[in-house]
């Protein structure tokens, strides 16, 4: 499996032509095939005292054609971490009404993730709009996202004075694990390793 370790931000490179509404069940990010344009960011791209860890890695076996994304989140004593997994997106998604991410838990223990949408006005403001899930450990899932069920946040905390998610604009689409997934008296706190393998995302596949 070719795995690039990333400790410094990557430029995110949009290649745009003629868009495409998006139709049942599409195919929005084939993971079984290379994904080009990806970023991996951690708190250590970001911040001076970042010291968290994601790579990215495709398996081209004859029976195991999949992308792979690993960190290690290493979060500050404020349980501040994250680590995401970001591809450039060149569709219309403003005929879609959700996603649907399939693929399968490699790590040992429960974890919530976060399946991020960016724009270029987020993107420029430095807010994304987020999903959270969670995984079991080693068990193959589908997840479905609702785009109405997006919430905006800026620095890990909500963002209410982002407008509403534009889907025609979406410009990339991602994978995020943070160390405090859930803040407040019953918080949920994360660090260490955790893995995902990745099949495919498309669009309103609940249908």
């Amino acid at each position: 499996m070719k795995s690039t370790i990333s400790k410094t931000l990557l430029p995110l490179a949009l290649t745009f032509g003629a868009t495409e509404a998006m139709a049942l069940g599409d195919i929005v990010l084939d993971f079984k095939q290379p994904v080009e344009n990806i970023r991996m960011i951690t708190d250590a791209t970001e911040r001076q005292a970042g010291l968290s860890h994601a790579y990215n890695g495709f398996q081209n076996s004859k029976n195991n054609k999949s992308h792979f994304f690993f960190t290690q989140l290493n979060p500050q004593p404020s349980g501040a971490a994250f680590a995401s997994f970001v591809a450039g997106v060149d569709y219309d998604l403003s005929n879609s009404y959700s996603l649907c991410l399939t693929g399968k838990s490699l790590n040992e223990k429960n974890a919530i993730y976060q399946l991020i949408v960016e724009t270029e006005e987020s993107r420029t403001q430095g807010f994304s709009y987020k999903y959270n899930f969670d995984v079991v450990p080693s068990a193959e899932f589908e997840k479905d996202f609702y785009f109405g069920n997006f919430q905006a946040e800026r620095r890990g905390r909500a963002y209410p004075e982002a407008p509403f998610l534009d889907t025609s604009k979406i410009e990339s689409i991602g994978i995020r694990i943070s160390g405090t997934p859930i803040q407040g008296d019953n918080g949920v706190r994360q660090k260490g390793l955790y893995g995902l393998q990745l099949l495919s995302l498309k669009s309103n596949c609940d249908g």
